[in-house]
């Protein structure tokens, strides 16, 4: 045991050389497997514990869910899967011109804060500005 922390190479201790590395040794977030069981920095959050090719410490904002990772493709699922702080930007579930109602919610026109459920009907220009189905 040349590096006395308890435990000799015919003791199971992969490293002789390191005092931080044996069997059973809590696991540390730098590259080296510290517990000697074959894997390095599970339990850290530099592992990737999901398998989706992204740790915590990379911007895994979920690493219990595969589908959740930085760059992700964004799904109506009122999830943020690309980790980015924003839920559903894109799909149906998203109000995107931050009129107060998503395609979900009624609006027939996302992308034009002047056209929603809520707005009136504006006679004569041609566009349904109240999404009721007619353009006046």
């Amino acid at each position: 045991d040349t590096d006395g922390d308890g435990y000799a190479p015919s003791g199971d201790d992969c490293d002789d050389q390191d005092p931080t590395t044996y069997p059973g040794a809590p696991e540390l977030a730098d590259g080296v497997d510290n517990d000697c069981d074959g894997i390095i920095d599970e339990g850290t959050p530099a592992y990737d514990d999901d398998g989706d090719g992204w740790p915590e410490q990379a911007g895994d904002c979920d690493d219990t869910n595969i589908d959740i990772y930085p760059s992700a493709p964004e799904l109506a699922d009122w999830v943020d899967n690309d980790c980015d702080g924003e839920v559903d930007e894109g799909t149906e579930h998203r109000d995107d011109d931050g009129d107060g109602y998503s395609e979900l919610g009624g609006d027939c026109n996302d992308g034009d804060a002047t056209v929603s459920p809520a707005v009136l009907e504006s006679v004569g220009n041609g566009i349904d500005d109240n999404c009721d189905g007619v353009a006046e």
